[in-house]
């Protein structure tokens, strides 16, 4: 009778724990080692099917499993929009390497032409477009990262100069306490900028 009133509580208490979770992606420290020599404007689109229906909110960042392994949303610390935190991450590390950034909002109910639409309105020679596919976590004992993300480069005509997507299903550890997202956000990002060609495409 001890025991199982002990599993109960160890039960309860990680349900409790897995409730309210927060991730941060604010990251200001992600290194973009590209310096364009003309002003640049970033965007990042929420197209994950989810958010774009209504079913769960764009601050929607993936799921924390209690002790039954039953499901809590996680969202983004900021409360605002995970597309815009991504904007504003992307926008600081172009900023910190030496180029002038405007950011562009845009909705996850925006059609994928209309984006670039808003986009090229935007004062800027270089646009960047980064399209949320699938991104979130789904954590318990340990996390497993499912990230679908394209980035665009296009001109001030609006042809795409370059692109690169990511797709890929990761088991990056943590646990119930331990979130290792931040880490996995910086190292995502960081793959697509340090890119020959997404570098070679922003000069």
């Amino acid at each position: 009778m001890r025991m199982r009133t002990a599993s109960l509580l160890l039960v309860v208490l990680l349900a409790g724990c897995a409730v309210g979770q927060k991730h941060d992606y604010v990251n200001p420290s992600v290194e973009v080692p590209i310096k364009s020599s003309t002003k640049l404007a970033v965007a990042v689109h929420d197209q994950r099917p989810y958010v774009v229906s209504g079913q769960k909110p764009p601050t929607f960042v993936g799921l924390q499993r209690g002790g039954w392994g039953n499901p809590f949303d996680v969202t983004t610390q900021s409360g605002a929009p995970l597309a815009d935190d991504m904007q504003r991450t992307i926008v600081g590390a172009l900023e910190r390497s030496g180029n002038t950034v405007v950011g562009v909002t845009l909705s996850p109910t925006t059609s994928p032409a209309d984006a670039k639409v808003t986009l090229l309105q935007a004062d800027a020679m270089k646009f960047l477009l980064l399209t949320l596919h699938e991104w979130k976590s789904d954590q318990y004992a340990n996390t497993t990262f499912y990230c679908d993300v394209s980035l665009e480069i296009l001109d001030s005509r609006g042809t795409v100069v370059e692109t690169k997507r990511l797709s890929r299903q990761d088991e990056i550890g943590g646990g119930m306490s331990k979130s290792t997202m931040p880490g996995a956000f910086r190292r995502t990002l960081e793959e697509l900028f340090w890119s020959g060609e997404i570098r070679q495409a922003l000069r």
